[in-house]
Protein backbone atom coordinates (compact mmCIF):
# COMPACT_ATOMS: atom_id res chain seq x y z
CA UNK A 1 0.00 0.00 0.00
CA UNK A 2 2.42 2.58 0.58
CA UNK A 3 4.58 1.52 -2.52
CA UNK A 4 1.00 1.99 -4.28
CA UNK A 5 0.71 5.58 -2.22
CA UNK A 6 3.76 6.52 -4.16
CA UNK A 7 3.23 5.67 -7.55
CA UNK A 8 -0.05 7.19 -7.41
CA UNK A 9 1.34 10.36 -5.72
CA UNK A 10 4.08 10.49 -9.11
CA UNK A 11 2.19 9.52 -11.88
CA UNK A 12 4.88 10.64 -14.55
CA UNK A 13 7.70 8.98 -12.91
CA UNK A 14 5.99 5.65 -11.14
CA UNK A 15 9.48 4.07 -10.57
CA UNK A 16 10.75 6.54 -8.81
CA UNK A 17 10.46 5.23 -5.08
CA UNK A 18 10.55 1.25 -6.31
CA UNK A 19 13.47 -1.03 -6.18
CA UNK A 20 15.31 -2.17 -9.02
CA UNK A 21 14.38 -4.12 -11.75
CA UNK A 22 10.92 -2.43 -11.13
CA UNK A 23 11.74 1.21 -11.07
CA UNK A 24 13.38 1.55 -14.53
CA UNK A 25 10.92 -0.90 -16.18
CA UNK A 26 8.29 1.28 -14.89
CA UNK A 27 9.87 4.22 -15.77
CA UNK A 28 10.72 2.84 -19.57
CA UNK A 29 6.89 1.97 -19.98
CA UNK A 30 4.77 4.60 -18.35
CA UNK A 31 1.70 4.90 -20.79
CA UNK A 32 2.03 1.10 -21.28
CA UNK A 33 1.91 0.75 -17.06
CA UNK A 34 -0.97 3.06 -16.86
CA UNK A 35 -3.60 1.89 -19.89
CA UNK A 36 -2.94 -1.66 -18.29
CA UNK A 37 -3.57 -0.35 -14.71
CA UNK A 38 -6.62 1.54 -15.94
CA UNK A 39 -8.00 -1.51 -18.14
CA UNK A 40 -7.75 -3.67 -14.80
CA UNK A 41 -8.81 -1.12 -12.08
CA UNK A 42 -12.33 -0.73 -14.78
CA UNK A 43 -13.01 -4.21 -15.32
CA UNK A 44 -12.36 -4.76 -11.14
CA UNK A 45 -15.41 -1.75 -11.27
CA UNK A 46 -17.51 -3.63 -13.81
CA UNK A 47 -17.21 -7.05 -12.41
CA UNK A 48 -18.58 -5.06 -8.56
CA UNK A 49 -21.40 -3.41 -10.33
CA UNK A 50 -22.38 -6.69 -11.97
CA UNK A 51 -22.25 -8.49 -9.09
CA UNK A 52 -23.96 -5.72 -7.14
CA UNK A 53 -27.14 -5.45 -9.47
CA UNK A 54 -27.75 -9.54 -9.70
CA UNK A 55 -27.33 -9.65 -5.69
CA UNK A 56 -29.99 -6.72 -5.68
CA UNK A 57 -32.41 -7.99 -8.19
CA UNK A 58 -32.19 -11.91 -6.26
CA UNK A 59 -31.97 -10.75 -2.30
CA UNK A 60 -33.18 -7.84 -1.92
CA UNK A 61 -36.43 -8.04 0.37
CA UNK A 62 -39.82 -8.14 -1.37
CA UNK A 63 -42.47 -5.04 -0.15
CA UNK A 64 -44.15 -6.26 3.05
CA UNK A 65 -47.54 -8.18 2.65
CA UNK A 66 -45.88 -9.91 -0.83
CA UNK A 67 -45.00 -13.60 -1.58
CA UNK A 68 -41.34 -13.97 -0.26
CA UNK A 69 -38.55 -15.65 -2.59
CA UNK A 70 -39.06 -18.61 -0.55
CA UNK A 71 -42.87 -18.67 -1.42
CA UNK A 72 -42.26 -18.24 -4.91
CA UNK A 73 -39.22 -21.14 -4.99
CA UNK A 74 -42.14 -23.71 -3.55
CA UNK A 75 -44.54 -23.37 -5.67
CA UNK A 76 -44.02 -21.05 -8.80
CA UNK A 77 -40.12 -22.48 -10.13
CA UNK A 78 -39.17 -24.50 -12.82
CA UNK A 79 -37.83 -26.85 -10.17
CA UNK A 80 -41.33 -26.91 -8.57
CA UNK A 81 -42.87 -27.56 -12.23
CA UNK A 82 -40.59 -30.41 -12.91
CA UNK A 83 -41.28 -32.30 -9.36
CA UNK A 84 -45.30 -32.19 -10.26
CA UNK A 85 -44.49 -33.64 -14.03
CA UNK A 86 -43.89 -37.02 -11.92
CA UNK A 87 -48.08 -36.78 -12.55
CA UNK A 88 -48.72 -34.05 -14.97
CA UNK A 89 -46.42 -36.01 -17.72
CA UNK A 90 -46.44 -39.57 -16.53
CA UNK A 91 -45.59 -40.31 -20.62
CA UNK A 92 -41.45 -39.33 -19.65
CA UNK A 93 -39.57 -40.92 -17.63
CA UNK A 94 -37.32 -39.51 -14.96
CA UNK A 95 -34.61 -38.16 -17.07
CA UNK A 96 -36.56 -37.30 -19.62
CA UNK A 97 -38.31 -35.23 -17.34
CA UNK A 98 -35.03 -33.68 -16.24
CA UNK A 99 -34.20 -33.22 -19.78
CA UNK A 100 -37.21 -31.62 -21.21
CA UNK A 101 -37.45 -28.45 -22.35
CA UNK A 102 -39.33 -26.12 -19.66
CA UNK A 103 -42.26 -25.75 -21.76
CA UNK A 104 -43.02 -29.64 -22.10
CA UNK A 105 -43.68 -29.51 -18.17
CA UNK A 106 -45.27 -26.09 -17.18
CA UNK A 107 -47.27 -22.79 -17.93
CA UNK A 108 -44.95 -19.64 -18.12
CA UNK A 109 -46.31 -16.87 -16.58
CA UNK A 110 -44.09 -13.76 -16.03
CA UNK A 111 -41.37 -12.32 -14.48
CA UNK A 112 -40.93 -11.98 -10.97
CA UNK A 113 -40.05 -8.89 -8.76
CA UNK A 114 -36.30 -9.51 -8.93
CA UNK A 115 -36.50 -10.79 -12.03
CA UNK A 116 -36.83 -14.48 -11.64
CA UNK A 117 -38.94 -17.01 -13.88
CA UNK A 118 -42.08 -17.76 -13.18
CA UNK A 119 -43.74 -20.58 -14.07
CA UNK A 120 -46.82 -23.11 -12.80
CA UNK A 121 -47.24 -26.82 -13.31
CA UNK A 122 -49.93 -28.36 -16.15
CA UNK A 123 -52.42 -28.49 -13.63
CA UNK A 124 -53.24 -24.95 -12.76
CA UNK A 125 -55.65 -22.87 -14.84
CA UNK A 126 -54.83 -19.32 -15.07
CA UNK A 127 -57.51 -16.09 -15.96
CA UNK A 128 -56.62 -12.84 -16.71
CA UNK A 129 -57.90 -9.69 -15.81
CA UNK A 130 -57.36 -7.16 -18.53
CA UNK A 131 -58.90 -3.67 -19.97
CA UNK A 132 -58.59 -3.86 -23.93
CA UNK A 133 -55.36 -2.35 -25.39
CA UNK A 134 -53.68 -3.92 -22.18
CA UNK A 135 -50.93 -6.02 -23.63
CA UNK A 136 -52.43 -9.15 -22.37
CA UNK A 137 -51.50 -10.53 -25.82
CA UNK A 138 -48.37 -9.62 -26.34
CA UNK A 139 -47.06 -10.44 -22.59
CA UNK A 140 -49.26 -12.94 -21.82
CA UNK A 141 -51.54 -15.50 -23.80
CA UNK A 142 -48.58 -15.66 -26.33
CA UNK A 143 -45.98 -17.46 -24.10
CA UNK A 144 -48.81 -19.83 -23.01
CA UNK A 145 -49.54 -20.48 -26.65
CA UNK A 146 -46.34 -20.94 -27.82
CA UNK A 147 -45.34 -23.28 -24.84
CA UNK A 148 -48.75 -25.44 -25.19
CA UNK A 149 -47.04 -28.91 -24.81
CA UNK A 150 -49.76 -30.95 -26.53
CA UNK A 151 -52.55 -29.98 -28.54
CA UNK A 152 -54.25 -26.56 -28.81
CA UNK A 153 -56.90 -24.33 -29.39
CA UNK A 154 -56.80 -20.42 -29.19
CA UNK A 155 -59.68 -18.53 -29.53
CA UNK A 156 -58.74 -14.61 -30.01
CA UNK A 157 -60.90 -11.35 -31.32
CA UNK A 158 -57.88 -10.53 -32.96
CA UNK A 159 -55.31 -11.99 -35.86
CA UNK A 160 -51.68 -11.33 -34.22
CA UNK A 161 -52.05 -14.34 -32.02
CA UNK A 162 -52.64 -16.49 -34.65
CA UNK A 163 -49.87 -14.68 -37.09
CA UNK A 164 -47.54 -15.15 -34.46
CA UNK A 165 -47.74 -18.41 -33.92
CA UNK A 166 -49.03 -20.70 -36.59
CA UNK A 167 -45.96 -21.61 -38.10
CA UNK A 168 -44.21 -21.77 -34.72
CA UNK A 169 -46.37 -24.21 -33.75
CA UNK A 170 -45.67 -26.07 -37.26
CA UNK A 171 -42.16 -26.33 -36.34
CA UNK A 172 -42.63 -28.27 -33.09
CA UNK A 173 -41.49 -31.83 -32.85
CA UNK A 174 -43.99 -34.19 -34.31
CA UNK A 175 -46.33 -31.32 -34.69
CA UNK A 176 -49.98 -32.32 -34.99
CA UNK A 177 -52.20 -30.57 -38.25
CA UNK A 178 -52.46 -26.30 -37.63
CA UNK A 179 -55.76 -24.79 -38.24
CA UNK A 180 -57.73 -21.99 -38.66
CA UNK A 181 -61.21 -20.29 -38.11
CA UNK A 182 -61.01 -17.09 -39.25
CA UNK A 183 -64.30 -15.32 -39.32
CA UNK A 184 -62.50 -12.23 -40.31
CA UNK A 185 -61.30 -13.13 -43.75
CA UNK A 186 -58.06 -11.33 -42.54
CA UNK A 187 -55.95 -14.10 -42.34
CA UNK A 188 -54.09 -16.29 -44.88
CA UNK A 189 -53.93 -19.73 -44.09
CA UNK A 190 -54.29 -22.83 -46.49
CA UNK A 191 -55.82 -25.25 -43.10
CA UNK A 192 -59.24 -24.13 -42.35
CA UNK A 193 -61.24 -25.82 -40.07
CA UNK A 194 -64.84 -27.15 -40.88
CA UNK A 195 -66.70 -28.62 -38.83
CA UNK A 196 -70.98 -29.24 -38.37
CA UNK A 197 -72.76 -28.77 -34.97
CA UNK A 198 -75.08 -31.70 -35.93
CA UNK A 199 -71.57 -33.92 -35.40
CA UNK A 200 -72.28 -36.35 -32.23
CA UNK A 201 -76.19 -35.26 -31.87
CA UNK A 202 -77.09 -38.74 -32.39
CA UNK A 203 -76.79 -38.86 -28.77
CA UNK A 204 -79.71 -37.17 -27.08
CA UNK A 205 -77.49 -35.71 -24.19
CA UNK A 206 -74.78 -34.55 -26.53
CA UNK A 207 -77.65 -32.73 -28.65
CA UNK A 208 -78.94 -31.60 -25.17
CA UNK A 209 -75.56 -29.85 -24.27
CA UNK A 210 -75.17 -28.36 -27.75
CA UNK A 211 -78.23 -27.27 -28.08
CA UNK A 212 -78.05 -25.08 -25.23
CA UNK A 213 -74.61 -23.59 -25.89
CA UNK A 214 -76.30 -22.62 -28.99
CA UNK A 215 -79.32 -21.11 -27.50
CA UNK A 216 -77.41 -19.57 -24.52
CA UNK A 217 -74.52 -18.07 -26.38
CA UNK A 218 -76.73 -17.06 -29.07
CA UNK A 219 -79.05 -14.45 -26.39
CA UNK A 220 -76.29 -13.25 -24.45
CA UNK A 221 -76.83 -9.67 -25.63
CA UNK A 222 -80.42 -9.94 -25.06
CA UNK A 223 -81.04 -12.60 -21.87
CA UNK A 224 -81.46 -11.55 -18.21
CA UNK A 225 -80.46 -13.73 -15.49
CA UNK A 226 -84.11 -15.11 -14.51
CA UNK A 227 -88.13 -14.76 -15.41
CA UNK A 228 -89.68 -15.88 -18.58
CA UNK A 229 -87.16 -15.27 -20.36
CA UNK A 230 -85.05 -18.32 -18.83
CA UNK A 231 -88.29 -20.30 -19.10
CA UNK A 232 -88.37 -19.67 -22.59
CA UNK A 233 -84.54 -20.37 -23.05
CA UNK A 234 -85.10 -23.53 -21.34
CA UNK A 235 -87.90 -24.56 -23.59
CA UNK A 236 -85.92 -23.58 -26.61
CA UNK A 237 -83.01 -25.82 -25.78
CA UNK A 238 -85.78 -28.92 -25.61
CA UNK A 239 -86.37 -27.87 -29.04
CA UNK A 240 -83.28 -27.53 -30.57
CA UNK A 241 -82.20 -30.64 -29.16
CA UNK A 242 -85.25 -32.54 -31.08
CA UNK A 243 -83.84 -30.98 -34.59
CA UNK A 244 -80.20 -31.92 -33.38
CA UNK A 245 -81.42 -35.32 -32.84
CA UNK A 246 -83.37 -35.86 -36.04
CA UNK A 247 -80.72 -34.39 -38.10
CA UNK A 248 -77.74 -36.58 -36.96
CA UNK A 249 -80.05 -39.73 -36.95
CA UNK A 250 -80.88 -39.37 -40.29
CA UNK A 251 -78.10 -37.66 -42.21
CA UNK A 252 -79.44 -33.62 -42.40
CA UNK A 253 -77.47 -30.86 -42.48
CA UNK A 254 -77.79 -27.23 -41.07
CA UNK A 255 -79.95 -26.06 -43.79
CA UNK A 256 -82.29 -28.68 -42.94
CA UNK A 257 -82.52 -27.53 -39.37
CA UNK A 258 -82.95 -23.49 -40.93
CA UNK A 259 -85.85 -24.74 -42.96
CA UNK A 260 -87.63 -26.23 -40.04
CA UNK A 261 -86.98 -23.29 -37.70
CA UNK A 262 -88.30 -20.60 -40.23
CA UNK A 263 -91.19 -22.76 -41.88
CA UNK A 264 -94.47 -21.74 -40.89
CA UNK A 265 -96.32 -23.15 -39.93
CA UNK A 266 -93.80 -25.25 -38.15
CA UNK A 267 -92.29 -28.24 -40.14
CA UNK A 268 -93.73 -31.54 -39.03
CA UNK A 269 -90.68 -33.30 -40.47
CA UNK A 270 -88.32 -34.10 -37.60
CA UNK A 271 -91.36 -35.04 -35.66
CA UNK A 272 -91.74 -37.99 -38.04
CA UNK A 273 -87.86 -38.71 -38.02
CA UNK A 274 -87.95 -38.79 -34.48
CA UNK A 275 -91.24 -40.60 -33.90
CA UNK A 276 -89.45 -44.34 -34.52
CA UNK A 277 -86.83 -44.78 -32.45
CA UNK A 278 -87.33 -41.87 -30.06
CA UNK A 279 -91.26 -41.58 -29.95
CA UNK A 280 -90.91 -39.41 -26.15
CA UNK A 281 -88.69 -36.37 -28.20
CA UNK A 282 -91.20 -36.84 -30.73
CA UNK A 283 -94.37 -36.17 -29.18
CA UNK A 284 -92.39 -33.25 -26.84
CA UNK A 285 -91.81 -31.35 -29.94
CA UNK A 286 -95.15 -32.35 -31.73
CA UNK A 287 -96.61 -30.70 -28.07
CA UNK A 288 -94.40 -27.74 -28.50
CA UNK A 289 -95.43 -26.62 -32.46
CA UNK A 290 -98.83 -26.94 -31.40
CA UNK A 291 -98.75 -24.42 -28.35
CA UNK A 292 -100.59 -21.02 -28.91
CA UNK A 293 -98.75 -18.20 -30.60
CA UNK A 294 -98.79 -16.12 -27.33
CA UNK A 295 -97.00 -18.81 -25.48
CA UNK A 296 -94.67 -20.42 -28.36
CA UNK A 297 -93.42 -17.31 -30.19
CA UNK A 298 -90.53 -16.15 -27.25
CA UNK A 299 -89.46 -20.42 -27.91
CA UNK A 300 -89.59 -20.11 -31.55
CA UNK A 301 -87.70 -16.95 -31.37
CA UNK A 302 -84.82 -18.37 -29.16
CA UNK A 303 -84.44 -21.25 -31.79
CA UNK A 304 -84.46 -19.20 -34.53
CA UNK A 305 -82.04 -16.74 -33.01
CA UNK A 306 -79.78 -19.75 -32.20
CA UNK A 307 -79.95 -21.04 -35.91
CA UNK A 308 -80.01 -17.54 -37.66
CA UNK A 309 -76.14 -17.99 -38.03
CA UNK A 310 -76.41 -20.30 -40.30
CA UNK A 311 -78.31 -18.39 -42.84
CA UNK A 312 -74.51 -16.37 -43.64
CA UNK A 313 -73.29 -18.18 -46.05
CA UNK A 314 -69.83 -18.00 -44.89
CA UNK A 315 -70.99 -19.57 -41.68
CA UNK A 316 -73.18 -22.42 -43.64
CA UNK A 317 -69.96 -23.15 -45.63
CA UNK A 318 -68.11 -24.05 -42.50
CA UNK A 319 -70.59 -25.85 -40.88
CA UNK A 320 -71.72 -27.99 -43.96
CA UNK A 321 -68.28 -29.91 -44.97
CA UNK A 322 -68.20 -32.59 -47.39
CA UNK A 323 -67.33 -36.13 -46.29
CA UNK A 324 -64.14 -36.43 -45.35
CA UNK A 325 -63.11 -33.03 -44.78
CA UNK A 326 -65.17 -32.51 -41.39
CA UNK A 327 -62.92 -32.35 -38.11
CA UNK A 328 -62.52 -35.08 -36.05
CA UNK A 329 -61.91 -33.81 -32.90
CA UNK A 330 -60.48 -36.94 -31.08
CA UNK A 331 -58.08 -37.43 -33.96
CA UNK A 332 -56.75 -33.52 -33.79
CA UNK A 333 -56.49 -34.20 -30.08
CA UNK A 334 -54.03 -37.05 -30.16
CA UNK A 335 -52.43 -35.67 -32.74
CA UNK A 336 -51.67 -32.57 -30.61
CA UNK A 337 -52.82 -30.54 -33.17
CA UNK A 338 -53.24 -26.52 -33.18
CA UNK A 339 -56.72 -24.73 -33.76
CA UNK A 340 -56.60 -20.96 -33.97
CA UNK A 341 -60.22 -19.31 -34.31
CA UNK A 342 -60.71 -15.83 -35.09
CA UNK A 343 -63.92 -14.05 -34.31
CA UNK A 344 -63.40 -10.23 -34.60
CA UNK A 345 -65.76 -7.54 -32.84
CA UNK A 346 -68.22 -7.31 -35.51
CA UNK A 347 -68.31 -10.67 -36.71
CA UNK A 348 -68.50 -12.33 -32.65
CA UNK A 349 -72.21 -11.68 -32.67
CA UNK A 350 -73.17 -13.72 -35.58
CA UNK A 351 -70.46 -16.76 -35.74
CA UNK A 352 -70.86 -16.61 -31.81
CA UNK A 353 -73.30 -19.81 -31.45
CA UNK A 354 -71.25 -22.44 -33.61
CA UNK A 355 -67.43 -21.63 -32.67
CA UNK A 356 -68.37 -21.40 -28.88
CA UNK A 357 -69.93 -24.97 -29.58
CA UNK A 358 -67.09 -25.77 -31.15
CA UNK A 359 -65.02 -24.86 -28.34
CA UNK A 360 -66.87 -26.58 -25.81
CA UNK A 361 -66.58 -29.51 -27.41
CA UNK A 362 -63.03 -29.67 -28.06
CA UNK A 363 -63.28 -29.32 -23.73
CA UNK A 364 -65.97 -32.06 -23.45
CA UNK A 365 -63.71 -34.81 -25.94
CA UNK A 366 -60.64 -33.61 -24.07
CA UNK A 367 -61.96 -35.06 -21.03
CA UNK A 368 -63.86 -38.38 -22.66
CA UNK A 369 -60.60 -39.05 -24.51
CA UNK A 370 -58.69 -38.93 -21.20
CA UNK A 371 -60.78 -41.37 -18.74
CA UNK A 372 -59.26 -43.53 -21.90
CA UNK A 373 -55.87 -43.28 -21.02
CA UNK A 374 -53.91 -45.04 -18.53
CA UNK A 375 -53.48 -42.45 -15.99
CA UNK A 376 -56.69 -41.46 -16.42
CA UNK A 377 -55.06 -37.99 -18.08
CA UNK A 378 -54.11 -36.25 -21.87
CA UNK A 379 -50.36 -36.38 -21.72
CA UNK A 380 -49.00 -33.93 -22.53
CA UNK A 381 -51.65 -31.57 -21.46
CA UNK A 382 -54.32 -30.31 -23.84
CA UNK A 383 -53.80 -26.43 -23.53
CA UNK A 384 -57.93 -24.21 -23.97
CA UNK A 385 -57.19 -20.76 -24.45
CA UNK A 386 -60.10 -17.90 -24.71
CA UNK A 387 -59.04 -14.65 -24.74
CA UNK A 388 -62.01 -12.19 -24.17
CA UNK A 389 -64.11 -14.77 -23.13
CA UNK A 390 -67.50 -12.44 -23.40
CA UNK A 391 -66.96 -11.10 -26.45
CA UNK A 392 -65.19 -14.38 -28.06
CA UNK A 393 -66.52 -17.59 -27.48
CA UNK A 394 -68.43 -17.69 -24.24
CA UNK A 395 -68.83 -21.46 -23.19
CA UNK A 396 -71.44 -21.45 -21.06
CA UNK A 397 -70.63 -24.52 -18.56
CA UNK A 398 -67.14 -22.78 -18.80
CA UNK A 399 -67.00 -22.12 -14.14
CA UNK A 400 -68.18 -25.97 -13.80
CA UNK A 401 -66.08 -27.12 -16.77
CA UNK A 402 -62.96 -25.86 -14.56
CA UNK A 403 -63.44 -28.34 -12.07
CA UNK A 404 -62.90 -31.12 -13.70
CA UNK A 405 -60.71 -30.35 -16.50
CA UNK A 406 -57.29 -29.92 -15.24
CA UNK A 407 -57.17 -32.70 -12.79
CA UNK A 408 -57.51 -34.77 -16.73
CA UNK A 409 -54.73 -32.97 -18.63
CA UNK A 410 -57.34 -30.57 -20.55
CA UNK A 411 -55.97 -27.05 -19.12
CA UNK A 412 -58.31 -23.86 -19.29
CA UNK A 413 -56.59 -20.37 -19.78
CA UNK A 414 -59.13 -17.68 -20.14
CA UNK A 415 -59.76 -13.94 -20.05
CA UNK A 416 -61.92 -10.55 -19.22
CA UNK A 417 -61.70 -7.20 -19.47
CA UNK A 418 -63.61 -6.49 -15.71
CA UNK A 419 -65.38 -8.73 -12.83
CA UNK A 420 -68.74 -7.35 -14.69
CA UNK A 421 -68.18 -9.04 -17.55
CA UNK A 422 -68.01 -12.57 -15.65
CA UNK A 423 -71.31 -11.49 -13.71
CA UNK A 424 -72.99 -10.61 -16.94
CA UNK A 425 -71.03 -13.98 -18.65
CA UNK A 426 -72.28 -16.28 -15.86
CA UNK A 427 -74.31 -14.45 -13.08
CA UNK A 428 -72.56 -13.94 -9.71
CA UNK A 429 -72.58 -17.41 -8.66
CA UNK A 430 -70.65 -18.92 -12.48
CA UNK A 431 -68.48 -16.16 -11.75
CA UNK A 432 -67.62 -17.07 -8.02
CA UNK A 433 -67.04 -20.67 -8.92
CA UNK A 434 -64.95 -19.87 -12.49
CA UNK A 435 -62.55 -17.50 -10.32
CA UNK A 436 -62.57 -20.02 -7.84
CA UNK A 437 -61.66 -22.92 -9.77
CA UNK A 438 -58.54 -20.59 -11.62
CA UNK A 439 -55.43 -21.20 -9.63
CA UNK A 440 -54.02 -18.20 -11.01
CA UNK A 441 -55.38 -14.96 -11.33
CA UNK A 442 -53.49 -12.06 -13.31
CA UNK A 443 -54.56 -8.23 -12.72
CA UNK A 444 -52.98 -5.71 -15.40
CA UNK A 445 -52.89 -1.79 -15.01
CA UNK A 446 -55.55 0.43 -16.30
CA UNK A 447 -58.35 -1.14 -14.61
CA UNK A 448 -61.08 1.37 -14.39
CA UNK A 449 -63.99 -0.85 -13.04
CA UNK A 450 -64.57 0.61 -9.25
CA UNK A 451 -65.78 -3.21 -8.25
CA UNK A 452 -63.42 -4.93 -9.76
CA UNK A 453 -60.56 -2.55 -8.54
CA UNK A 454 -61.96 -3.28 -5.06
CA UNK A 455 -62.45 -7.02 -5.44
CA UNK A 456 -58.88 -6.85 -6.56
CA UNK A 457 -57.38 -5.12 -3.22
CA UNK A 458 -59.89 -7.73 -1.22
CA UNK A 459 -57.79 -10.42 -2.99
CA UNK A 460 -54.95 -9.13 -2.35
CA UNK A 461 -55.19 -9.11 1.35
CA UNK A 462 -53.87 -6.85 4.08
CA UNK A 463 -50.03 -6.44 5.97
CA UNK A 464 -49.15 -5.35 9.24
CA UNK A 465 -47.12 -2.55 9.38
CA UNK A 466 -45.30 -0.45 12.21
CA UNK A 467 -46.32 3.31 12.79
CA UNK A 468 -44.39 5.74 14.86
CA UNK A 469 -46.26 9.26 16.96
CA UNK A 470 -43.88 11.90 18.08
CA UNK A 471 -45.25 13.71 20.61
CA UNK A 472 -44.35 17.24 21.53
CA UNK A 473 -44.72 18.90 24.91
CA UNK A 474 -43.75 22.53 23.46
CA UNK A 475 -40.91 24.11 21.56
CA UNK A 476 -38.69 23.41 24.64
CA UNK A 477 -40.08 20.30 25.49
CA UNK A 478 -37.96 16.77 25.06
CA UNK A 479 -40.77 15.06 23.19
CA UNK A 480 -41.67 11.07 22.88
CA UNK A 481 -42.61 8.72 20.04
CA UNK A 482 -44.70 5.90 20.39
CA UNK A 483 -44.73 2.87 18.05
CA UNK A 484 -47.33 0.68 17.45
CA UNK A 485 -48.64 -1.69 14.58
CA UNK A 486 -51.78 -1.85 12.11
CA UNK A 487 -53.66 -3.34 9.08
CA UNK A 488 -52.70 -2.10 5.73
CA UNK A 489 -54.56 -2.92 2.60
CA UNK A 490 -51.44 -4.12 0.48
CA UNK A 491 -53.15 -2.76 -2.39
CA UNK A 492 -55.73 -0.02 -2.51
CA UNK A 493 -57.76 -0.18 -5.52
CA UNK A 494 -56.48 3.29 -7.04
CA UNK A 495 -52.97 1.58 -6.79
CA UNK A 496 -54.33 -1.47 -8.91
CA UNK A 497 -55.27 0.89 -11.78
CA UNK A 498 -52.15 3.05 -11.51
CA UNK A 499 -49.02 0.00 -11.64
CA UNK A 500 -46.60 0.92 -13.81
CA UNK A 501 -46.54 -0.39 -17.46
CA UNK A 502 -44.95 -3.58 -17.52
CA UNK A 503 -46.18 -4.75 -13.79
CA UNK A 504 -49.04 -7.05 -13.02
CA UNK A 505 -50.74 -8.65 -9.96
CA UNK A 506 -50.39 -12.14 -9.68
CA UNK A 507 -52.78 -14.04 -7.37
CA UNK A 508 -51.31 -17.48 -7.17
CA UNK A 509 -53.53 -20.27 -4.83
CA UNK A 510 -52.77 -19.23 -0.75
CA UNK A 511 -49.71 -17.20 -1.18
CA UNK A 512 -49.68 -13.63 -0.94
CA UNK A 513 -49.70 -11.07 -4.13
CA UNK A 514 -46.70 -10.98 -6.32
CA UNK A 515 -45.85 -7.95 -8.66
CA UNK A 516 -44.86 -9.44 -11.61
CA UNK A 517 -42.74 -8.14 -14.34
CA UNK A 518 -43.99 -8.93 -18.25
CA UNK A 519 -42.41 -9.68 -20.87
CA UNK A 520 -43.00 -8.76 -24.22
CA UNK A 521 -43.23 -11.07 -27.45
CA UNK A 522 -40.41 -8.86 -28.83
CA UNK A 523 -38.61 -9.32 -26.30
CA UNK A 524 -38.19 -13.29 -26.74
CA UNK A 525 -35.12 -14.98 -28.14
CA UNK A 526 -36.93 -16.18 -30.80
CA UNK A 527 -38.55 -12.95 -31.53
CA UNK A 528 -36.45 -12.00 -35.12
CA UNK A 529 -38.25 -15.66 -35.94
CA UNK A 530 -41.61 -14.91 -34.79
CA UNK A 531 -42.19 -11.61 -37.14
CA UNK A 532 -40.61 -13.55 -40.06
CA UNK A 533 -43.34 -15.81 -39.88
CA UNK A 534 -45.59 -13.02 -39.50
CA UNK A 535 -44.30 -11.39 -43.13
CA UNK A 536 -44.59 -14.83 -44.61
CA UNK A 537 -48.52 -15.54 -43.28
CA UNK A 538 -49.61 -11.86 -44.71
CA UNK A 539 -47.79 -12.52 -48.04
CA UNK A 540 -49.50 -15.62 -48.43
CA UNK A 541 -46.28 -17.57 -49.38
CA UNK A 542 -46.57 -19.87 -45.75
CA UNK A 543 -45.58 -23.93 -47.19
CA UNK A 544 -48.02 -25.27 -45.41
CA UNK A 545 -50.61 -27.83 -47.03
CA UNK A 546 -54.65 -27.61 -46.66
CA UNK A 547 -54.58 -30.00 -43.81
CA UNK A 548 -52.49 -28.32 -41.80
CA UNK A 549 -48.55 -29.40 -41.88
CA UNK A 550 -45.62 -28.31 -43.55
CA UNK A 551 -43.96 -30.10 -46.54
CA UNK A 552 -41.33 -32.23 -45.24
CA UNK A 553 -43.94 -33.21 -42.34
CA UNK A 554 -46.65 -34.15 -44.47
CA UNK A 555 -43.70 -36.54 -46.27
CA UNK A 556 -42.88 -37.98 -43.29
CA UNK A 557 -46.62 -39.12 -42.39
CA UNK A 558 -47.37 -40.20 -45.79
CA UNK A 559 -43.53 -42.50 -45.53
CA UNK A 560 -44.89 -43.24 -42.13
CA UNK A 561 -48.45 -44.63 -43.47
CA UNK A 562 -47.19 -46.60 -46.40
CA UNK A 563 -44.14 -48.52 -44.31
CA UNK A 564 -47.62 -49.32 -41.78
CA UNK A 565 -49.51 -50.55 -45.00
CA UNK A 566 -46.99 -52.78 -45.94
Amino acid sequence: MPNASRIIAAPASPGTHLREPWASALDDHVVVFWSVTALLVGLIAAAGVTLAVVGRRRWRPVKPGHATRRDMRKTLSPRRARATAVWTRGDLTTQQRKAADLTEVAVPLHRGPNHQLLVTSLENPTGVIAPTRSGKSRTDLIHKVLAAPGALYASTTKPDLAEWAMLARTRRPNAGPVLLCDATGTVNWPARVRWSPITGCHDPSVALRRAETLIEASSLDLRETGGNDKVFRGRASIVLQAYLLAAALHQRTVTDLVSWAITKPADQEPVELLSTRYPDFAYNLRSEIGMVAETSDAVWMSVRRALEPFMNPAIRAFATPPPGEELDIRDFLLRKGSMFVIAGEHQAPQARPVLTALGEQLITTGQDLALEQDRRRLEPAASMIFDELFDGTPVPRLPGLLADTSGRGVLIHWSAQSRSQLDELYGEHGRRQLIDNTLTLTAFDSIKDDKTLEWLSTLAGHHRRKTYQQHSDGWLGAGRTATGAEDALTYRPGAIRTLDKGRVLIIHANLRPILGRTVDVSQRPDWDQLSADVDTIRSGTAQITTDGYTYQRAQQLRTAAAIGGL
